[in-house]
């Protein structure tokens, strides 16, 4: 009996040079169909769509490699079928929580409360989502910080997408003082809003009375902008309406207090 004979089966070279090619072939496959799939996905619909479609169609085919690389060995499946039925039971608690993720990142695909590049809103955490994966979701704060959420969060989660309207309305809040002409200070916002670049003339600015403060009346200016141009508008009109204001001799109230003491 030669030597090649007396080998276990599974480490003979023609099988294992088959195995080898059936494994390497296999996956090259899966790339490219995952690839073209990701692609077919992005014609009809976002980034992240695409990017899931494709990561689940890799998985799957990679799942199909492994079992046809078994099948050049001979190995029964039915006997490893039965240790993994055997091993999930000790691993069930350790892998739980990365199938809820994976569960959670398939139901963000179809409900897709955001894409890659939206701003997010998620507790007290705010940040752009530069990547979305199955276990996971990334995000890039304003502080340029690395956030990763894992998806069970995010669907867990009450989420606000600050991005995903082109518009957004602004309101910005002018407490007036004691005695302030409420009609003047109202249209001299109104003139700022209207004037300002980056408003919207539909729907139309408008000013209301919000109600009474500690130190005087509140006015209430509301307005719409392009989504991109929020935080600068509102840096901006608060600026100009107060020195709108100024300009009418009319005050902006601030809280104070008066203490008065008994010897």
């Amino acid at each position: 009996m030669s030597i090649l004979e007396q080998l276990p089966r599974w480490l003979r070279p023609e099988l294992a040079l088959k195995g080898l090619a059936v494994l390497v072939i296999g996956l090259l496959v899966a790339k490219a169909l995952s690839k073209i799939a990701e692609q077919a996905a992005l014609r009809r619909s976002d980034h992240h769509t695409g990017m899931l479609i494709g990561k689940v169609v890799y998985y799957a085919l990679f799942i199909l490699v492994a079992v046809l690389v078994l099948d050049v060995f001979n190995v029964r499946l039915t006997a490893i079928l039965a240790a993994a039925g055997i091993m999930s039971v000790a691993l069930g608690f350790a892998a739980q929580a990365s199938v809820a993720n994976i569960v959670s990142g398939l139901f963000l695909l179809v409900d897709r409360p955001f894409e890659i590049d939206d701003v997010i809103e998620l507790g007290p955490t705010t940040g752009t989502v530069t990547a979305i994966d199955l276990l996971s979701t990334k995000l890039r704060t304003f502080d340029n910080l690395y956030v990763r959420v894992p998806n069970e969060t995010l669907v867990k989660s009450t989420l606000v997408n600050l991005t995903r309207y082109r518009t957004r309305r602004l309101k910005l809040t002018f407490p007036l003082a004691p005695g302030a002409d409420i009609a003047a200070a109202r249209q001299a916002l109104l003139d700022e809003a209207r004037g300002y670049q980056h408003a919207l003339e539909e729907p139309r600015p408008f000013a209301v009375v919000a109600g009474f403060g500690e130190s005087g009346t509140n006015l209430d200016l509301y307005l719409w902008v392009r989504g991109e141009a929020y935080f600068q508008s509102l840096s901006d009109l608060n600026e100009r309406g107060s020195a709108a204001l100024a300009k009418l001799g009319i005050g902006v109230s601030y809280p104070h207090r008066r203490i008065v003491g008994t010897e």
